[in-house]
């Protein structure tokens, strides 16, 4: 996950990034090897990264349950100017997925090649944008007893929101001075409409049309705080 969002770019070594070289990666560990965790845990590591001054928090996890806990972090995250980026996850339906469908969250669906949603990516109107997720090239850890190339193929919407991490890390660095809920907005208003397969509030995002749009309320002196549209989910879980 972070290969996709801050790998170094242009360096002619491996992949680029989609942050080109404008974020660091701050690793925290919520989960076991084995990939599973507490809710809990996803909570305390959301609070230190926020305590920490992350700007954007990518969450490549989630769970269909959610609690109080993991809400509270969500909110105190966001209410501290944090950008949360979720994987809307991998039940192939209309399935609300936490933290992913917390309403202050950015819920992020994957497509394929031939921009159609793709068939193990959850979507409904809780799900705002979607990203290449399909056969995504990135860093990975070598494994036991696997050839050392330092990278590996995968599929899921955890590899589709580190797009949007990245592509959030690159707005904040065009203007740092733009909120999450700015951030937030100009991702949305920039996605292109066209996917098929699923339903997708606003579209997959365009990071050449989501720069030009911060560039250009730079120019005009035009950045707002442009709300977010949410859904309320607050009795989904």
């Amino acid at each position: 996950m972070a290969g996709i969002a801050a790998t170094v770019t242009n360096n002619e070594n491996g992949i680029a990034g989609m942050s080109y070289n404008s974020a660091a990666i701050m690793n925290i560990k919520v989960l076991g090897d084995s990939g599973g965790g507490t809710l809990s845990n996803v909570a305390e590591g959301i609070i230190y990264a926020t305590n920490q001054g992350a700007h954007v928090i990518n969450l490549s996890l989630g769970s269909q349950t959610s609690n109080e806990t993991l809400r509270s972090a969500i909110n105190y995250a966001y209410n501290n100017g944090v950008l949360l980026v979720g994987a809307a996850g991998n039940n192939g339906a209309d399935t609300p997925h936490f933290p992913a469908a917390f309403e202050q969250v950015l819920a992020v669906a994957a497509v394929n090649q031939s921009n159609e949603i793709a068939p193990f990516s959850n979507y409904g109107p809780w799900v705002e944008v979607a990203a290449p997720g399909n056969e995504i090239l990135s860093t990975f850890p070598q494994q036991t007893g696997e050839p050392m190339t330092g990278y590996r193929v995968a599929s899921g919407t955890s590899q589709a929101a580190p797009f949007i991490s990245g592509l959030a890390g690159l707005i904040k660095a065009t203007n740092p001075v733009l909120t999450n809920g700015q951030i937030r907005s100009i991702i949305q208003r920039s996605a292109i409409r066209t996917i098929s397969g699923g339903t997708i509030r606003f579209g997959r995002i365009d990071a050449m049309r989501a720069i030009q749009l911060t560039r250009d309320a730079i120019s005009q002196r035009q950045i707002h705080n442009f709300p977010p549209v949410w859904l309320n989910t607050k009795n989904a879980n």
